[in-house]
């Protein structure tokens, strides 16, 4: 039921959002503050005032006559027309895209010079009625000439998300990490470069070796994940080791069954109980390997390394594996297994540790609020955010707690939920900001002041 809520709530949201801030914004919107809210103090600019006041009355694009929106497409700039037309398809909606594209290819610098210009080419990405080879010229254009924006971003991730696995070629690779340098989100680069590594080769890491190590350097996690990297491989690797990396070559080739043996050899040959973080980084790769055949596949994986898992490292080890299982059943639908094994997880985990107790919550909130189980999924949640404020998951839980609380008719505790995640994220540099959670709380704060009729606030969260 949650899940058919989104997808009817969520392209609301982002086309409310995506218009209010780029159709009428003179600047793009990852340039945009967050400033503090004083009475009295105008906190809009005009163009976007101008909107606001359309949509009061009911004038947004889709609610217009023709006639009224061909007029008031004549008032507008070329990027915002094309955005405009782009949000309200038409028989002639595919010719605007093709005369966009080409003005675009041909140097038209009303277009390309633009602040809106990246957010026009994500419109025409993502347009129903683009067709395949306007897309590829689109995202091509985006790629080359999107700058720091938040559409380029995007469509990086999205090209390495859609990568067949361990396919990357050196050449390629090596391109990415150019163009992430050229970003200063410190979030961005960390995401782009975990989905870097999991599709390159092992003969690609090792040619590119220095390169990565380069770029992973400022962020711990990654280097805990890809701790192989910086083992110096000249001299013979003997033990434990050895079969870590003979386990991630076999995953690299395919060779699921092979990784899982030489995996295992590495559990039980690791005596000093030196290797958990890799062997859960390889363990998380075969798992990928093994998706291919199936989630019984998947699942009978990760059944067969538990018992060595917990006989070397014992609840920790154990863990792993279990969390793994209970994620796999939430997949499949199977919420009273996934629940027997999360609960069991978070008691025996809720004193001593700490990080496994954080990641089981978080989990076991997710599997209940699928259920529809929406009051539980509310306490589970705001228990995490108070116990975790500083994981990279709590805007997440904080962004469910917000819809789950509106879904229940909880304005006031939806409102909270919102303006502590603004307030969070108002501390941080405008670019490291979360993009994926901030805008839906923005828009919620103002939505539930425009309810309640606090005009001034509406307008300073929606801007």
């Amino acid at each position: 039921m949650l899940r058919l809520l989104r997808q009817l709530l969520y392209p609301g949201l982002a086309c409310l959002v995506l218009i209010s801030q780029y159709a009428q914004a003179p600047t793009p919107p990852e340039t945009h503050v967050l400033r503090e809210f004083k009475p009295g103090l105008k906190q809009t600019d005009p163009q976007l005032d101008r909107w606001l006041q359309r949509i009061y009355e009911g004038k947004s694009p889709s609610s217009l006559s023709d006639s009224e929106f061909q007029s008031s497409l004549k008032s507008m700039d070329t990027a915002t027309r094309v955005l405009w037309d782009l949000k309200r398809p038409t028989p002639g909606t595919k010719d605007v895209t093709k005369d966009t594209l080409k003005k675009i290819s041909q140097g038209d610098e009303k277009i390309s010079k633009d602040p809106l210009f990246p957010y026009v080419l994500q419109a025409i990405l993502e347009a129903p009625q683009t067709d395949t080879a306007d897309r590829a010229l689109a995202r091509t254009l985006l790629l080359e000439k999107g700058g720091q924006s938040c559409p380029r971003k995007k469509a990086f991730l999205q090209d390495l998300r859609t990568t067949e696995r361990q396919t990357l070629k050196v050449a390629q690779a090596r391109d990415y990490l150019e163009h992430f340098k050229e970003f200063r989100s410190l979030n961005f680069q960390e995401e782009a470069l975990r989905l870097l590594l999991a599709a390159m080769p092992p003969a690609a890491e090792v040619e590119l070796r220095k390169e990565l190590i380069a770029a992973i350097q400022p962020f711990p996690r990654l280097v805990g994940e890809n701790a192989l990297l910086f083992e110096e491989t000249d001299a013979p690797v003997k033990g434990s080791l050895a079969s870590i990396y003979a386990a991630e070559k076999s995953t690299g080739d395919g060779q699921c069954e092979g990784g899982q043996k030489s995996l295992i050899k590495a559990i039980e040959d690791d005596s000093e109980k030196a290797y958990l973080p890799l062997v859960e980084a390889v363990a998380t790769k075969l798992e990928t390997c093994w998706r291919s055949k199936g989630d019984k596949a998947r699942l009978a994986f990760w059944q067969e390394i538990e018992a060595p898992l917990r006989e070397r490292y014992g609840f920790l080890g154990e863990s792993l594996s279990q969390r793994r299982i209970g994620l796999i059943y939430w997949g499949r639908n199977e919420f009273i297994e996934a629940r027997k094994i999360f609960s069991s997880l978070l008691l025996q985990s809720e004193k001593k540790y700490p990080a496994v107790h954080a990641d089981t919550l978080f989990a076991y909130a997710r599997v209940v609020e699928n259920e529809g189980e929406f009051e539980e999924a509310v306490e589970k949640y705001r228990f995490y955010t108070e116990l975790y404020p500083l994981t990279e998951q709590s805007n997440q839980a904080t962004s469910s707690l917000i819809v789950l609380s509106t879904l229940l008719k909880r304005s006031d505790d939806a409102l909270a939920f919102a303006l502590e995640m603004v307030e969070r994220e108002a501390q941080k540099a405008p670019d490291d900001r979360d993009g994926a959670n901030l805008p839906m709380a923005l828009y919620w704060a103002g939505k539930i002041y425009f309810e309640k009729n606090d005009r001034h606030r509406a307008e300073f969260y929606w801007s």
